[in-house]
């Protein structure tokens, strides 16, 4: 049973990405998978008997998961809050799920392969898009906003420089490696397609790190990896719309004397609704009710403040002080690998309300696994085979 939640488990993140590609009467796939995932770990758990001790991290999530509950005594829509508590914890849920499957180094590269090959998806809806209408100035994928659409894909740049650098031999690792290749100008050109300033800004940090991969690669692998990836680099802006281009040219502007897209004029109204209510806030995922505009806070610790107040703030920010602490603490190139990632997702939650997004806490739950397998790693330990997806370490964890 276990081993097949493992499996249900790289399915739920594979769908991630595109998470709102819907299933006629189910609701997303992504939703499908996660409650197929949930039933056969569950089941798993009650079989086994077996249950991973929990951490601080679990901890704070569900003293957050607890406030965001009780924030419906005092909300200004009960019914709103109450779903954002229900969409919380099903985000906690994951959270654990996670912890307890994810016990080795190959399972968590795994996992970020299955995300990586799972961005795939929403390239090949943004490339499909933008051959059928090469006019359009901003392109999205499904459901999801350029913007969502752009930082899915953002994520995935460092997930695929490390999957690819750190690759093993044989057919399906150079498979792998050349697909997470691949992935990184793919990724670049459809951020460009998005023309989403602050994502090509999220991008960076990504792209900084998979320089820094290549000094791990033999010199015909690193010369081959640099002309391919600078000559595709060099050709996609010719073939980019020219609209999406401009936008893309004032983003220093923006920065320097812009509103952000009138994103400050939004986190101000966070600001002042938070001062009304310093300590509780006005209530879980009321902000677009309650504020002037009637728009998204577009920053996930505005948002916060304004909704749950100072305190969840805290926990919040405790949230994210632990899993930087779990990033920082790990091997060498597993510290660098999640911080850039804590970077873009840092960046992210910024620009848009990402607090409660599955790309969040996915890799929260991701991290904190990679944490507690690198701490119990020995030293005479075999490094992983991170070149295919390893479908059988829960089985050789229930079995022992």
């Amino acid at each position: 049973m276990r081993a097949w939640a493992y499996r249900l488990s790289l399915v739920f993140v594979f769908t991630v990405p595109w998470e709102t590609a819907v299933v006629s009467g189910l609701g997303t796939l992504s939703r499908t998978a996660g409650l197929a995932l949930a039933a056969f770990w569950l089941l798993a758990v009650l079989h086994s008997g077996n249950f991973r001790k929990i951490g601080l991290l679990h901890v704070l999530a569900v003293l957050f998961l607890l406030w965001t509950g009780c924030s419906v005594f005092w909300t200004a829509d009960v019914a709103m809050t109450l779903e954002r508590f229900i969409s919380t914890l099903q985000m906690v849920v994951l959270l654990v799920i996670l912890w307890d499957l994810y016990t080795t180094p190959s399972a968590v590269r795994s996992g970020l392969q299955a995300y990586v090959l799972g961005a795939y998806v929403i390239e090949a809806l943004l490339i499909f898009s933008f051959l059928e209408n090469p006019d359009i100035s901003r392109y999205q994928a499904l459901r999801t906003t350029s913007n969502g659409t752009g930082v899915i894909l953002a994520v995935g740049i460092p997930l695929a420089w490390e999957l690819a650098a750190s690759a093993r031999g044989g057919i399906k690792g150079q498979v792998l490696r050349i697909l997470n290749y691949a992935y990184v100008p793919l990724a670049v050109f459809c951020i460009a397609l998005t023309a989403t300033r602050f994502v090509m800004i999220m991008a960076v940090p990504g792209m900084l790190f998979g320089v820094a991969t290549l000094g791990r690669l033999k010199p015909a692998w690193r010369l081959a990896v640099f002309i391919a990836i600078c000559g595709t680099l060099l050709w996609f802006p010719t073939i980019i719309p020219e609209r999406s281009l401009e936008r893309l040219g004032t983003v220093d502007e923006e920065i320097m004397s812009g509103d952000l897209n009138r994103r400050t004029i939004f986190w101000q109204e966070g600001i002042d609704l938070w001062k009304e209510h310093p300590l509780t806030g006005i209530g879980a995922a009321t902000f677009e009710r309650v504020s002037p505009s009637g728009r998204s806070a577009h920053n996930s610790f505005v948002a916060i403040l304004a909704e749950l107040g100072l305190v969840g703030l805290l926990l919040y920010g405790l949230i994210w002080a632990t899993v930087v602490f779990q990033a920082w603490n790990q091997p060498r190139w597993e510290s660098r690998l999640w911080m850039t990632v804590l970077a873009v997702l840092f960046v992210a939650n910024n620009a848009l309300t990402m607090a409660h997004s599955k790309q969040s806490w996915l890799f929260f739950g991701l991290l904190a696994a990679s944490w507690s397998a690198s701490r119990v790693r020995g030293e005479s330990e075999t490094p992983p085979d991170v070149s295919a997806v390893s479908m059988s370490d829960p089985a050789q964890r229930a079995s022992t």
